[in-house]
């Protein structure tokens, strides 16, 4: 894991990206965040609405104070704790707000001194002085570089303030924008203990997280766990409740509190009109996630002395819920999990059909489930069932009209692509296959365009069909009521007395053959909806017959069983709810309220789901957000992975590591890394088994050189790399591949991917290409450690055989008695007289006409002849009289071998090259 500096550190160009891209699109003004980020990415939906309500809230909340009229014409405070690369500043200097302000930034040395440089490139903004950690732009602009965790850090605050020639005294705005939480709880107390008894008049602000009851909570919690950027002092306050506690136990306590989380922020705060505009910014169906998400973020505000003037609206803070525990039977099926989402379910025969959603596709990749499964509840199984056509569908309904036939209706591939045909499953001759009939509506076609909307069979004046309400089309939420009538599958607009709300993601749920009941749904003001509509087809009217707070749901399922209603799961912007309720329809009261476990402290994810009921026994199947699979990349038991990400979604990083640990078990280790962090870290070399980057999805890292080096470097010999890399025109997999033998690694293989639409329009719009494809590289690492030898096998080289020491003399001989025999006594004077030329010139040919040499010739002679006689050899001459016939009739030494047929008799010239022997 990464140090704890480094990775909070790291948050900031995380956050300082998805700010940017939130801007970009249109979702809030700011022409500044540009010159601190080094690159341009389009973060997914989710995020960038997440960025925008964190922004609104803070930027009002600043503004609200300074606009206060009980400050004007006096002077004004704003320290900013954490401020990162925030642009806060830049962006009150745009509205006019500098007047009698004093702005700091407050952010570790390495932090400042980065952010320093970058206002450097912004035009009429330069550096007025520096000391040390500390900058001043601008007459009232200052940025001073210190770690809160330090122990000193009072004293250096303290000296800061007087560097900026700040006041304790005048009304002073302390913002901590997602800070405090990544403190240990004692230096998070001890900072909240030392800002109260500094300013007097003082108004702090918080952006940060909480936990709830819900089933998010543990996936953040894990999720800042994994990123190396835990939530330490979260655990001591989880609360809001017990957030306020902190700033009232004090004798410099605050006596003034505002809070409220972003779900309700958006409530009371944000117009139709508002929300209108963000849902035309770029296509969003992941409501549930962003609602989960805004439950976990609060926005609190604790004043004193004047700035207990400021007048913020009413304070939200929601009250603790008790569920009652009722005798629900909850049974845990012994099988494995159905891992998908925005699916369907509906009664075929005695099984049921598992229709549509996005998940786990036989090829163990995620996408949009092409293949309908049937589930048996007496052996509490899945069996894939086969087609010709795939319904690759997400957020439709299907209705089981009989015992053999099921109609589909809605849903969508993608927000832009919607289905408007009906789709029929029939029972097939064969078994494990099913028939689907694909059904043209040439009249109201459109509006059959929908998803996300509701339905169920009635029976109107002798006729049966489905009634359909609501749901998305085209990004709006409409009314829009139909009925599909069974016998002809036409479509017929219904008009009621009064016009129907407008929802989607609500129930429908037929309790009489023309009578049904309208449950929740998510409204066009942007929350959900608590009322529940008795609906009188007969009529054409419908009345409000309850309207309580924990009717406020979406995404969630209803049955109706013995004159109650069994509402399941769901989300709600308006309190935290029981995963299921009972309704009594006679009472018109809810009965009881259930929290459903599957194990100790783990909430089940109902949202999404599908649910079917059989023989009195209620089926849930699936649910959730989105999630990720890994099912490509091989793990072994004890491996030591390094996972690397970039963008992400925070549901999808934890259950990517938790599914590592599952594979690697106990014995093994997952770390996580920042990808932009890795080469600032201090990993030990050959410390991992596996690295994984490129995950989870969209991650548009592009792996330099240098990235691939430093892979290569912490991982073991032998260790394997899975990268997943966009493959365009200006990125080919040639260089990809060239990259990663440049860095070292061997064995490359590659192997293309799926992809959404919705991901690919990201990769789309952020590569700027149309063209592009999603691939998996894994290669190895070489099994040796950086510096091992080896010795190079050459093709056609053998090493020497090793000569033979025929006069080495053996060491045993060295003490042998024996006397040696003196060289010199065995020359007499005729050999130790210098010889002469003459007496050195060989006699042999001297007196022939023809030099001929001695049998066993040691002059040179022999040689000197040898190669006369080669020299006059006559040409070679092929012998096989077929050579003017071409190549297939010439032997291998052929002279004309390479060359065109010919004519006999004719003359063919041969070149040097031709007439010399290959040997």
């Amino acid at each position: 894991m990464p140090s704890s500096d480094n990775a909070v550190q790291g948050t900031n160009d995380s956050s300082s990206l998805s700010k940017a891209s939130a801007a970009n699109l249109g979702y809030f003004q700011d022409s500044y965040i540009k010159y601190f980020t080094s690159k341009k990415v389009r973060r997914s939906p989710l995020i960038n609405r997440g960025y925008y309500i964190r922004q609104e809230a803070v930027t009002n909340t600043v503004i609200q104070f300074l606009n206060t009229k009980t400050f004007a014409g006096i002077e004004k405070q704003v320290i900013s704790l954490g401020a990162g690369f925030d642009t806060l500043y830049f962006r009150l200097l745009e509205k006019d707000l500098k007047q009698e302000l004093t702005f700091l930034d407050v952010d570790f040395p390495t932090v400042i001194s980065r952010k320093v440089n970058c206002i450097s490139a912004i035009r009429n903004h330069k550096i007025i002085s520096e000391d040390d950690d500390k900058h001043r732009l601008d007459p009232n602009y200052f940025l001073a570089g210190l770690d809160m965790c330090q122990p000193n850090f009072l004293k250096n605050f303290l000296s800061i303030l007087n560097w900026a020639g700040m006041s304790r005294y005048v009304p002073t705005l302390v913002l901590c924008e997602v800070v405090l939480p990544y403190l240990d709880s004692d230096k998070y107390e001890l900072i909240i203990n030392n800002i109260t008894k500094i300013f007097p008049n003082l108004a702090f602000v918080a952006y940060e997280q909480v936990l709830t009851e819900n089933c998010f909570t543990n996936v953040m919690l894990q999720h800042f766990e994994t990123i190396g950027t835990p939530l330490r002092s979260i655990v001591k306050w989880p609360t809001v409740a017990e957030r306020l506690n902190i700033f009232s136990e004090y004798d410099s306590a605050c006596d003034k509190f505002f809070t409220c989380n972003m779900n309700e922020y958006i409530k009371h705060y944000l117009n139709e009109e508002e929300l209108d505009r963000i849902d035309e910014l770029e296509p969003f169906d992941e409501h549930e996630e962003f609602v989960l998400k805004c439950w976990h973020y609060i926005l609190f505000i604790a004043t004193k002395g004047l700035c207990s003037m400021v007048e913020y609206p009413q304070s939200f803070v929601p009250s603790p819920k008790s569920f009652i525990s009722g005798n629900l039977d909850l049974k845990l099926l012994a099988m494995k999990p159905y891992m998908c989402y925005g699916h369907s379910a509906t009664k075929f025969g005695r099984n049921v059909l598992l229709i549509g959603g996005f998940g786990r596709s036989p090829d163990g990749s995620d996408s949009r489930v092409k293949d309908i499964k049937c589930f048996h509840p007496d052996i509490v199984n899945f069996k894939p069932i086969s087609s010709e056509i795939p319904l690759e569908l997400m957020h439709h309904t299907s209705h089981s009209i009989s015992d053999t036939e099921t109609l589909c209706i809605g849903g969508r591939k993608s927000p832009r692509q919607i289905n408007s045909d009906l789709y029929l499953i029939k029972e097939s001759m064969k078994e494990n296959e099913i028939d689907i009939a694909e059904i043209k509506c040439n009249c109201h076609k459109e509006l059959l365009q929908r998803w996300r909307h509701a339905g169920d069979i009635i029976t109107l004046n002798g006729r049966r069909g489905i009634f359909i309400h609501g749901g998305k089309r085209n990004g709006k939420i409409i009314s829009d009521p139909i009925i599909v009538w069974l016998d002809n599958y036409s479509i017929e607009k219904i008009e009621f007395k009064t016009e129907l709300p407008y929802l989607h993601s609500h129930t429908i749920t037929a309790i009489s053959n023309d009578t049904a009941v309208l449950i929740g749904g998510l409204a066009k003001s942007g929350t959900s909806s608590s009322a529940v509509y008795r609906l009188n087809f007969k009529e054409s009217t419908y009345e409000k017959i309850l309207d309580r707070s924990i009717c406020s749901r979406f995404s969630h399922t209803v049955h109706y069983l013995n004159d109650k209603l069994i509402i399941i799961g769901g989300v709600s912007y308006d309190s935290q709810l029981p995963d299921v309720s009972v309704v009594c329809l006679n009472r018109l009261s809810v009965l009881s309220n259930y929290t459903l476990q599957a194990e100790e402290d783990t909430r089940l994810a109902f949202h999404c789901h599908a649910s079917v009921l059989v023989n009195d026994n209620i089926y849930i199947f699936g649910g959730g957000g989105n999630y990720f699979s890994m099912e490509n990349l091989q793990f072994e038991s004890s491996q030591s992975v390094l996972l690397l990400w970039d963008s992400l979604q925070a549901s999808a990083l934890p259950e990517i590591v938790q599914f590592i640990e599952n594979r690697v078990g106990k014995s093994g280790r997952v770390q996580c890394e920042n990808v932009s962090m890795l080469t600032k870290s201090n990993h030990k070399a050959s410390n991992f088994d596996l690295a994984i980057s490129g995950f989870p999805l969209p991650s548009f890292t592009v792996h330099s050189n240098d990235l691939l080096e430093e892979i290569a470097r912490i991982l073991k010999p032998g260790g394997k790399l899975h990268v997943v890399e966009a493959i365009t025109d200006s990125r080919t997999e040639s260089q990809i591949a060239s990259s990663l033998k440049l860095s070292g690694f061997i064995s490359i293989e590659k192997k293309s991917l799926k992809i959404e639409e919705n991901l690919l329009k990201a990769y789309q719009e952020h590569l700027k290409a149309n063209n592009l494809s999603l691939n998996l590289f894994t290669s190895s690492k070489p099994n040796f450690e950086i510096g091992a030898k080896i010795a190079l096998k050459l093709p056609g080289m053998t090493a020497p055989a090793p000569q033979q020491t025929v006069w080495a003399l053996n060491a045993d001989d060295a003490n042998d008695d024996m006397d040696i025999i003196d060289t010199d006594d065995l020359l007499d004077d005729a050999d130790l007289k210098k010889p002469d030329a003459e007496s050195l010139r060989a006699s042999c040919g001297d007196a022939q006409k023809k030099k001929k040499a001695c049998k066993n010739c040691t002059c040179g002679l022999a040689e000197e002849l040898e190669n006369e006689e080669k020299s006059k050899a006559p040409a070679p001459k092929s012998s096989c009289g077929s050579c003017y016939l071409g190549d297939a009739f010439r032997c291998a030494s052929c002279p004309y071998l390479g060359r065109p047929a010919f004519k006999p008799g004719e003359k063919v010239s041969l070149t040097d090259t031709q007439m010399k022997a290959d040997i």
